[in-house]
């Protein structure tokens, strides 16, 4: 049996989506990062680092596009993969409404 960490962030951010009726909007996104246990040293250090100058309080479009929830997720776990917390990532889970939540994950397993 294999257990998984898991770390929850909260972060602020606006985008906007072609043919969708409210324009730019924003979100309050939840992202949970799940990982294994000997890479909880890295994992706060790693969102500071890596997400949250990018993301919070910033205009998604200008960092991908389109700016959906599925591009932000794969996004995010690229970045994280390329941090120190990279060799321990399992998943991200990216939660953007009270009914979407968007999953990336290492493997066809997921951890979340």
């Amino acid at each position: 049996m294999r257990v998984s960490f898991g770390r929850r962030y909260l972060f602020q951010s606006v985008h906007s989506l072609s043919g969708f009726r409210e324009g730019r909007h924003g979100h309050h996104f939840f992202l949970e990062i799940q990982f294994l246990q000997d890479g909880l040293e890295f994992a706060d250090s790693s969102y500071r680092e890596f997400i949250e100058p990018k993301l919070h309080g910033r205009v998604l479009n200008d960092i991908i596009e389109p700016a959906t929830g599925e591009k932000l997720a794969q996004w995010i776990f690229a970045e994280l993969s390329r941090s120190p917390l990279g060799p321990h990532l399992l998943s991200v889970a990216l939660q953007e409404t009270e009914k979407n939540r968007f999953i990336c994950s290492r493997s066809d397993k997921v951890y979340v």
